[in-house]
């Protein structure tokens, strides 16, 4: 990854503006404030793992919102909503280390690859079932890579218990 204020990351976020919008209540801008320092707030504390999932989950949001404008025939949300998870799904290319990752992070190269070639295509000839195949490769890494963030964790708790443990029990023998 980047940084943690990477130009992908930032799409995590809603989009805001110094003007409040015209009849919208106070409640209702004050509550979009909240929720964008929320996801901000997210975002600058998550690990690395939870980074990975908040962009998944955003590319996923995206290709709904495209899929939503594509039904609608609005082209320009399509555009922008498309244009985002390309830039999402370059981000996730971008932080795998194929030195460490080995086979894995070449073939999650390709898919993504893929999946950025699909999403110019679904683009420019207006294909809904290209986005929805799209995003659900993307729902199935996103899956995949939170099981296995959970299984690292309850190891990585395991551990760090039985550490514990370890010196307790040995900090007992030198009493």
């Amino acid at each position: 990854m980047n940084s943690r204020g990477s130009d992908a990351s930032q799409n995590l976020l809603p989009a805001t503006s110094g003007e409040k919008p015209k009849g919208s209540s106070t409640s209702a801008t004050s509550l979009k404030n909240r929720n964008h320092r929320y996801r901000k707030t997210q975002i600058e504390t998550a690990s690395p793992a939870q980074l990975i999932l908040l962009l998944y989950e955003g590319a996923i949001r995206f290709c709904d919102q495209a899929l939503e404008a594509m039904a609608q025939r609005n082209l320009t949300e399509q555009h922008a909503n498309l244009v985002k998870v390309q830039e999402i799904v370059g981000e996730l290319m971008g932080a795998l280390n194929q030195e460490a990752g080995g086979e894995l992070a070449v073939n999650l190269r390709r898919i993504y690859l893929y999946m950025l070639e699909k999403l110019v295509l679904a683009n420019l000839y207006d294909k809904q079932e290209v986005v929805q195949h799209v995003r659900d490769m993307l729902q199935s890494l996103h899956d995949a890579w939170a099981e296995a963030a959970q299984k690292l964790l309850e190891q990585t708790v395991l551990e760090t218990a039985e550490s514990l443990s370890e010196t307790a029990r040995l900090g007992d023998r030198h009493v």
